[in-house]
């Protein structure tokens, strides 16, 4: 009894640590972003479209490709990967080009805009490896598998991989020092080295991010039923 105690105790800990620890990732940006909207401002260039290439891709093509993106040519996924977060990007940009001038100029809007280029910053490292067909293996996997479950809508499937891939599956949160961490097996302290690598590589966590971006927009975009969709910051789909 008491060890199944312990262990949801623990369990609703982890759960509590890797809220936090997204919170953290969100938060890091934000000062940045101010200062970003702020020299927008100045600079009165807030009404100006944000320019995105049309490479005429559409939702229903990519669609299509789901299986592809779950049948392991890693080619192939990098390939999918790229076009999807591509279109998302594009999608992204024409709902932010459609607002109307007054919203385009407020400090949101701004705002809004900011997050956007920064995000795009962000990707530019991560759409070079796919285009190249260089992106690590593991974060290929993960990426794919994001991207499939976005394109059907489980939001919550694509949620969970996404923290895999942005914190690992480790039992205990990288920097957590408690009793029982040495009881790790070998291959999960391993698992938790590369996820603290992956989180010290400055370009890598920005990439992450950003791809956390898309997929909380493409959730806003392409709704579906609740129970698959991630509540951010206690704001369900479809409410703003």
């Amino acid at each position: 009894h008491t060890h199944t105690h312990m262990y949801t105790h623990t369990h609703t800990l982890i759960q509590g640590l890797r809220n936090d620890f997204m919170d953290a990732f969100d938060k890091v940006d934000q000062e940045y972003l101010d200062q970003l909207a702020k020299q927008e401002g100045e600079m009165g260039v807030e009404s100006a479209d944000l320019k995105v290439k049309d490479d005429g891709t559409t939702m229903e093509e990519l669609v299509s490709l789901v299986g592809e993106l779950e049948a392991g040519n890693d080619e192939k996924q990098q390939e999918i990967c790229l076009k999807t977060f591509r279109f998302l990007l594009r999608e992204w940009a024409k709902e932010l080009n459609e607002r109307p001038l007054a919203v385009k100029r407020s400090h949101q809007g701004k705002l809004a805009s900011a997050t956007f280029k920064q995000t795009e910053s962000y990707l530019s490292p991560l759409f070079r490896q796919l285009r190249k067909k260089t992106t690590l293996p593991d974060i290929q996997v993960f990426l794919a598998h994001i991207c499939a479950n976005i394109l059907r809508r489980e939001y919550v499937q694509a949620n969970d991989i996404y923290l895999q891939m942005a914190i690992g599956n480790a039992p205990w949160p990288i920097g957590v020092t408690m009793v029982g961490i040495h009881a790790r097996t070998g291959r999960e302290k391993i698992f938790a080295q590369q996820i603290a690598h992956v989180l010290n590589d400055e370009t890598q966590r920005k990439y992450i991010q950003a791809v956390k971006r898309l997929m909380t927009f493409c959730q806003r975009k392409w709704e579906t039923d609740p129970s698959k969709c991630v509540e951010y910051h206690g704001i369900k789909a479809g409410q703003r």
